[in-house]
């Protein structure tokens, strides 16, 4: 008869369990030193281990040669138990035997010595799930049980266990295994079935079974069925999910505005009869990652992702401001509720969700507010930085020869080659302001930024300097005293021709209506 994959690979000893070496360690101080106590309580999500080493556990302690904590495997107390041919150990799961009779009859029970073994187990899993009365039936022997017998009490949830019983056991919580180490063991299964594992596979198979090495080997043992190789591609089929690059185009369509990608997106996993559920989960867990990345330098040590997927989502981040990406969240995580309840037409309701998300300002609330004012001081972080790292190029030095104005006829009108076309005759474009606009930025980096986009014209006449800046949130910004000063210290700086020169700004639109990107987030 076949037996399935997770339990013909259930761990023998206290050594073969993956990922909870603090608690299999005192466990096998405490058989070794005979130290072992009445009742224990093992605590954890499921597939962490917590019925391996109560088994592990039941037969250590009867072990009649124990090696180091372990059963030795070899001696009849071993056998016998490894054959479920005793009595001693008893396993009962509380979530189908979870009345008051049922404790009574283990209460009545553990009055008797052990049959064959030096002591008697019950093992009860899903302990949590017991009746109220059926806890109270069993606390009186929790608290002064027979000499030869041991509880041990496996839960999912500890917090609905009454405070009296947590408290007569010994508690150990076992933690979700890591991506490396269920990889490692799938590894090692893969190896001894004969199973062509991809690397990429196993890491997308530790992945989706968060934490749990049952659900883990179930899956492994689910794209291996046919023996076929078991890639990225039959994880995803077998599991029902999308790839990580259709998540990641869905992600940069909705930043893109680009509604088109967003469509043909969801209309792939709608038509490939994948869960639009769960594909809504991938996102979420998507934008989860980005958050990290934005905010912790260390974020490798929180992702369970590899070096390359790490560094690919620095560089998405960098275009996303994080309250941008807590807006999406926030409207992810209220669209997965609906999702779940099933009362709307879950196509329908990712489209509509993420074509709102790709607007340019989705929502109306606080959230959206603080994602809008976050976007604009990224970019005018962004535009303070250039100026003040960007150096602007280099003038070649003028020859004798090119100072030397052309002779000119007599009469004949001098025209400024610097002069924009269209411009006044008074009014000249200055040919260094971008040395002004260097000595400017080591002053004041903020004004410089915004004066990058700008250019200036001098009018000697008048001995006004005129400089045109794109839109009128760079002129509120920049027309100040303090920065008309600045101005006009640095281009004297420059040029003695500047000195005592007047500032003045004007506003000076693009070409074709074009607006600024400070324009388009303010609208």
């Amino acid at each position: 008869m076949h037996q399935t994959l997770y339990r013909k690979w259930r761990p023998q000893t206290f050594d073969e369990v993956s990922g909870q070496k603090r608690t299999t360690e005192v466990l096998k101080y405490e058989i070794a030193n005979g130290k072992t106590t009445h009742a224990y309580l093992f605590c954890g999500s499921r597939g962490t281990g917590k019925t391996s080493c109560a088994k592990i556990f039941a037969k250590a302690v009867n072990c009649l040669d124990p090696q180091n904590g372990n059963p030795c495997g070899r001696c009849d107390a071993c056998r016998t138990v490894a054959a479920e041919a005793t009595t001693d150990i008893i396993e009962m799961d509380a979530a189908s035997n979870n009345g008051v009779d049922y404790i009574r009859d283990i209460r009545d029970s553990v009055v008797f010595a052990p049959a064959m073994l030096k002591y008697k187990v019950f093992i009860i899993d899903e302990v949590h799930m017991l009746s109220q009365a059926a806890f109270n039936a069993l606390l009186k022997t929790l608290e002064e049980p027979p000499e030869r017998v041991i509880f041990i009490l496996a839960t999912t949830e500890v917090n609905k266990l009454p405070v009296t019983v947590v408290s007569r056991c010994q508690r150990f919580d076992f933690s979700r295994l890591t991506v490396d180490e269920i990889t490692a063991r799938l590894r090692v299964i893969a190896d001894a079935e004969g199973i062509s594992l991809d690397e990429r596979a196993s890491r997308l198979i530790a992945k989706l079974a968060r934490g749990g090495m049952r659900d883990a080997v179930s899956l492994l043992e689910l794209c291996a069925g046919d023996d076929s190789p078991v890639d990225v591609k039959r994880v995803s089929d077998a599991a029902g999910i999308s790839s990580r690059e259709s998540v990641e185009r869905t992600f940069r369509a909705v930043f893109d505005c680009d509604r088109a990608t967003i469509f043909d997106e969801i209309g792939g996993v709608y038509s490939s009869s994948l869960d639009v559920t769960e594909f809504w989960q991938q996102l979420i867990e998507y934008c989860r990652d980005l958050m990290v990345v934005k905010v912790n330098p260390r974020a490798g040590e929180y992702l369970e992702l590899t070096d390359r997927e790490t560094e690919a989502l620095r560089e998405e981040a960098k275009d996303i401001s994080f309250d941008r990406l807590v807006l999406y969240s926030q409207m992810l995580d209220d669209t997965l509720t609906d999702l779940q309840k099933g009362t709307y037409d879950n196509r329908v309701l990712a489209e509509m969700t993420l074509v709102r998300m790709a607007s340019k300002h989705p929502g109306s609330g606080a959230d959206a507010l603080a994602a809008r004012i976050g976007e604009l001081e990224r970019r005018i972080n962004e535009l303070e930085s250039s100026a003040v790292t960007a150096k602007p190029a280099q003038k070649p030095k003028k020859t004798d020869q090119e100072k030397k104005p052309d002779p000119q006829p007599e009469g004949a009108e001098v025209k400024n080659s610097a002069e924009p076309e269209g411009a006044s005759s008074a009014e000249r474009d200055i040919s260094d302001w971008a040395d002004v606009l260097e000595q400017i930025g080591k002053a004041d980096g903020f004004s410089a930024g915004f004066l990058s986009s700008a250019f200036a014209a001098f009018d000697p006449a008048a001995r006004g300097l005129t400089v045109f800046v794109p839109d009128d949130f760079s002129l509120s910004m920049l027309d100040k005293e303090q920065v008309r000063k600045l101005i006009a210290d640095s281009a004297a700086s420059v040029d003695p021709r500047y000195v005592g020169t007047s500032v003045s700004f004007a506003v000076k639109q693009k070409a074709n209506n074009e607006k600024s990107e400070i324009d388009q987030i303010l609208e």
